[in-house]
């Protein structure tokens, strides 16, 4: 009987640790008991600006190019190549983005298609998108180039 006492012990005061946090104002967070505020609190904008690299069809499809088109396989490495020219200028840009339409140009995939590679730097709701509302925000084209392909007219 002792042993049933303090198992039931133990699991109100468990459900009171986990618990105790969600008293705590939403400005609050703790190590290791949380009430996760990045979560529960309203976010004045929820917009997200980031650099990506597009790849554009002749009636105007749009792809947005993997990493490994950028600089290599690995997301943050990509995002820091496309903000770093973004931020150096026009030159750096249109330097990049010559070096992104020869990796597309040598693809032979999903890519095929493309003719021209943008950098942009684009604005979203990322609850619209996360949402699968997908709606698309403000962008800016930084950079344009043409893909040319060997053997092409």
């Amino acid at each position: 009987m002792a042993s049933r006492a303090y198992a039931y012990l133990v699991i109100v005061a468990t459900l009171a640790a986990v618990s105790y946090p969600f008293t705590w104002p939403l400005s609050r967070d703790s190590f290791p008991l949380s009430n996760y505020p990045m979560f529960s609190r309203r976010l004045p904008e929820p917009t997200l600006t980031l650099q990506y690299a597009l790849g554009l069809e002749p009636d105007g499809t749009r792809h947005h190019l993997p990493p490994r088109l950028v600089a290599n396989e690995e997301v943050l490495q990509a995002r820091a190549v496309l903000a770093r020219a973004v931020s150096q200028g026009e030159q750096a840009t249109q330097s990049l983005c010559r070096m992104i339409a020869g990796r597309v140009a040598r693809d032979r995939g999903r890519f095929e298609a493309v003719t021209e590679v943008q950098i942009v730097s684009g604005t979203h709701d990322t609850v619209a998108y996360l949402t699968g509302r997908d709606t698309r925000g403000r962008e800016e084209v930084h950079g344009r180039c043409a893909v040319v392909r060997e053997g092409a007219p």
